[in-house]
């Protein structure tokens, strides 16, 4: 009787369930996939330089706005950042272009309207009109001069420079699925007041699509907490229109 109790005793491990046991070592098997699929991984600079290019040669023929806004974060941790001025930029291909720049100066706001078609350029007055402004031609110049110079100081040694690149993942821009790349190079100076190491940080979202969504140039001091801050945002819009504004000219 005592037999018969042990041939049908449950099992203590999943080994008497093979199909079980196969499902989870699937199971175990995608989620490590998934898990390489997105996780950070060290990229080459031509890497993150081929998408760069490949959506710059995209965007080329796409309507689409550009805004461009500088900032300044100061080393006080309480102080806000400090907005030095904002651009925003309307592409419509071939050749048109309207461009808004807003900045605050010391007496006051500044804002300047500027579109171009083709050759021609046209300036908002601040009456509100509108006038032609042919922009001067340039030509090559020549140069010839000659310098010389010398020194007495300490030579200094040139500066270290360490480049890394990478994916860090995905991650949404604006709600829209995206990846993230990012450049990080880091500059060290040994000078007579010490080690100085500056960081340049470029940050890239690209969508599903390979086009750019936005770019953040991080320019900082490591011992100082002050970053100057460029933020770059790209948006695709095919009902961008641009028309020849009505001047006296």
């Amino acid at each position: 009787m005592s037999v018969a109790k042990k041939r049908f005793r449950q099992p203590t491990s999943w080994k008497g369930f093979p199909c079980v046991q196969t499902c989870w070592s699937l199971a175990a098997v995608i989620l490590l996939m998934t898990t390489v699929q997105g996780q950070r991984r060290e990229l080459a600079e031509a890497d993150i330089d081929g998408l760069l290019k490949r959506a710059q040669e995209e965007r080329k023929s796409l309507p689409h706005r550009v805004k461009n806004t500088y900032i300044i974060i100061p080393d006080s941790p309480t102080a806000p950042p400090n907005v030095e001025s904002s651009s925003t930029t309307e592409y419509l291909p071939p050749d048109r272009s309207r461009t808004v720049l807003e900045r605050q100066l010391q007496n006051g706001p500044f804002r300047s309207e500027i579109i171009r078609i083709g050759n021609e350029r046209f300036i908002k007055q601040p009456t509100g009109e509108w006038k032609l402004d042919t922009p001067p031609l340039t030509s090559a110049g020549r140069g010839d001069g000659s310098g010389s110079g010398s020194s007495s100081g300490t030579p200094t040694a040139p500066p270290k420079v360490k480049l890394e690149c990478e994916y860090v993942g995905a991650n949404k821009v604006n709600g829209i699925e995206a990846d993230l790349y990012q450049k990080v190079r880091s500059i060290v100076f040994a000078g007579q007041r010490g080690r100085i190491e500056r960081r340049i940080t470029k940050k890239y979202w690209f969508n599903k699509q390979g086009q750019l969504l936005k770019q953040i140039d991080d320019d900082e001091f490591v011992n100082s907490n002050r970053i100057r801050r460029i933020v770059v945002e790209y948006e695709y819009d095919p009902t961008i229109k641009i028309e020849r504004p009505i001047t006296n000219q």
